[in-house]
């Protein structure tokens, strides 16, 4: 094996743009972090009885962090060089799973809405 280096087995080294925009979305995720432990520890609890109100908080929680770690996932390759490593890209990480399922419809068949 020699000692050379190729641009396949090259170390990655992220530009000077790319790492303004990791740093950038590092912040985002940190203000996001925040905002999650203020909700969680400071905001208006809703009592156990008031569904409908629990239910809303633990959404607004779920979309605040599915776009942190979408965030985070893009973060990375910047970093990296590589695509998203832990879920995927913002359709994967922000919509609901069942974006995924929506399929072309057959030839000549009319799609309902």
């Amino acid at each position: 094996m020699s000692g050379r280096t190729t641009a396949q087995n090259a170390p990655f080294t992220p530009s000077a743009v790319q790492l303004k925009q990791a740093i950038a979305l590092f912040e985002h995720i940190a203000a996001g972090a925040s905002e999650i432990d203020t909700l969680c520890f400071y905001g208006e609890q809703p009592g156990a009885d008031d569904v409908e109100k629990l239910l809303l908080q633990i959404n607004v929680m779920r979309r605040l962090v599915a776009r942190l770690g979408w965030m985070a996932d893009l973060g990375g390759a910047k970093l990296t060089g590589n695509g998203p490593e832990v879920k995927g890209g913002a359709e994967d990480w922000l919509l609901a799973p069942s974006y995924g399922w929506i399929e072309e419809p057959a030839t000549g068949e009319v799609p309902h809405g």
